[in-house]
């Protein structure tokens, strides 16, 4: 039987092969420690038997697997924090505890390297400035300490970057952007200081800007005063709107708002139209009616002007009235736009990306945000699970256009010294699609009791939170309280369930 050899014997045949050659080769070349490894960023040249392979191109890897691949693994290990020893593209034991013991972070079992493994060394994110990440990451790195980079990237310059640990163009043309805002060297490469205004979130140049003269003022005319127009006597009518809705501005795509308002008059009213206009004059929705009393409540035009499917633009929103035997009145002229919802995730809030929401049946992409001070069992927020939420990792998961409201609220709380642990956050389309399907009522045609029609769940809109906790408990009773002040609601049919307002 063929003995295998041992590492002190490969290394005794490759110092002969160098002396032969007359190259010398100093004996602590030939070692490599994990701490130097981390330090360059790199296996070493005269230990890694294979060169690198990106692990998306490798097979599953198992305690005995050799090669290029366990080079890549044993790197991204390092790149961890976890010690796989040498780097020599040998899958032993110490390479087996490392894995085990990194899969054990993310709440996965075994020494398997499979695909989701593979996703979770490239996306897991490692802080830029760890002894374990190279000084100098750029164009063609890979791994946690460039998730990071992503990450950070997002979120103090609003990049909207995939963190998916791949140094590619998009992040090269981030980091160069950031660069130059900060009156740092532009080269894309992100080395010692820009990883320390990364980290810092500066906001202005490190260094000053050359003074730009102001411009000589150049001489105007006067324009001729306009006289103050003539008040407009009051309405013989008495044609009145009050209560009535006030419009979000900037409204984002996809929210709905409810059409209130009161109209009286001291006559019959014979006519009243709302519209909504764009800039160009097109009417997008008009919803009229012909009431005949002296009061019309506007609450029956809701279905008919669907502010919730306004692309983004900016549009005016009209309420005319006809009393009997007048004239038509504008009682309502109120403009607005209408923005996508690429807000940035809240301070103290980890930006996750951008992800489809479900906002009122409609499909949308919203940023969305993990609350770090809040743990969460639910299905989107544990690795390795078919709905993971990438970068989650066991963390409440919120819709940005709500992340200060719920951080804010739950970190009171937490001040206040009640713990705070959650169940389901922002489930996904398709989960809530399976919980569906096993729900008896919830079949199209009978009414959602228990599981939320697909699309109109407020957890899809990354809107709620199903808290881990008891009715009447300490959390139950503080958020009865105080969650009015953030905005957030209890669901009336579910104490655990609290949702943005």
């Amino acid at each position: 039987m063929a003995t295998k050899r041992t590492d002190s014997y490969s290394r005794v045949v490759a110092i002969g092969i160098a002396a032969v050659m007359g190259i010398l080769v100093s004996a602590t070349t030939l070692t490599a420690s994990a701490s130097e490894l981390a330090t360059s960023g790199r296996a070493s040249p005269v230990l890694a038997v294979a060169t690198a392979v990106d692990l998306d191109n490798c097979p599953t890897l198992n305690k005995g697997a050799q090669g290029g691949c366990v080079v890549e693994l044993q790197r991204l290990l390092i790149q961890q924090g976890h010690d796989p020893g040498t780097v020599d593209g040998d899958f032993g034991p110490k390479t087996d505890a490392a894995v085990t013991a990194f899969k054990k972070t993310l709440g996965m079992t075994g020494s398997s390297v499979g695909p989701q493994t593979k996703a979770a060394l490239y996306t897991q994110k490692v802080t830029a400035t760890s002894s374990n990440c190279p000084s100098v990451l750029s164009s063609g790195s890979r791994g946690g300490c460039v998730a990071y980079v992503q990450s950070r990237l997002n979120t103090v310059a609003g990049a909207g970057l995939a963190v998916d640990g791949r140094f590619g163009p998009a992040t090269d043309k981030a980091a160069r952007a950031f660069q130059k805002a900060r009156c740092l060297s532009v080269d894309g490469k992100v080395g010692p200081d820009t990883k320390k205004h990364l980290v810092a979130n500066t906001t202005t140049c490190s260094t000053p800007r050359e003074a730009t003269p102001a411009p000589t003022p150049k001489p105007t005319t006067p324009k001729p005063t306009t006289p103050a127009p003539t008040p407009k006597p009051p309405s013989s009518s008495g044609l009145t709107l009050t209560k009535a809705m006030s419009i979000p501005n900037p409204l984002f795509v996809g929210t709905s708002v409810s059409v209130k308002g009161i109209i009286t008059s001291s006559v019959q009213i014979t006519r009243v139209e709302a519209k909504i206009v764009a800039a160009s004059g097109k009417v997008m929705y008009r919803a009229t009616a012909s009431p005949k009393a002296k009061t019309y409540d506007m609450k029956a035009m809701d279905k008919t002007l669907a502010f919730s499917k306004l692309s983004k633009g900016d549009y005016t929103f009209w309420v005319i009235a006809t009393p009997s035997g007048k004239a038509a009145e504008t009682l309502r002229q109120a403009s607005f736009k209408v923005e996508d919802e690429m807000l940035a995730c809240a301070k103290g809030t980890e930006d996750l990306n951008l992800f489809y929401v479900y906002v009122s049946g409609a499909k949308k992409k919203a940023r969305l945000c993990a609350l770090p001070n809040v743990r969460a069992s639910g299905d989107e927020s544990i690795p390795g699970h078919k709905y993971y939420v990438a970068g989650s990792n066991k963390r409440a998961i919120v819709r940005a256009r709500y992340s200060k409201d719920f951080y804010n609220m739950t970190k009171a709380a937490q001040d206040a010294g009640i713990t705070v642990k959650a169940n389901s956050t922002y489930r996904t389309h398709q989960h809530q699609k399976d919980l569906c399907k096993e729900d008896a009522g919830c079949d199209g045609r009978t009414s959602y009791d228990d599981v939320a029609e697909p699309g109109t769940s407020r957890h899809e809109g990354g809107a709620a939170i199903d808290f881990n906790m008891g009715n009447g408990s300490k959390l139950h009773k503080w958020l009865k309280k105080n969650a009015g002040t953030y905005h957030i609601k209890e669901y009336s049919r579910e104490y655990w369930h609290w949702e943005h307002k």
